[in-house]
């Protein structure tokens, strides 16, 4: 059986201004520095920065098992 995930969500409060943490988020290629799971990014379809519509496919790894992509 396959799983997909189709949306995720969390909460957390973060003492900063939403520019500044909009350029800390808005890179997925920063992805990996912040994330233990997350072993690599990277833009598709030519882009470059974040934009609506933009898309990006990440690499994951939790430890046990294979690696896994996401777009």
């Amino acid at each position: 059986m396959r799983q997909a995930l189709t949306q995720d969500a969390i909460e957390r409060y973060i003492e900063a201004s939403p520019e500044a943490l909009y350029d800390v988020i808005a890179d997925v290629t920063r992805t990996p520095d912040l994330s233990p799971e997350v072993v690599a990014c990277e833009w598709l379809d030519g882009a470059t920065t974040p934009a609506v519509g933009v898309r990006f496919r990440a690499k994951n790894h939790s430890g046990r098992g294979p690696d896994w992509h996401n777009t």
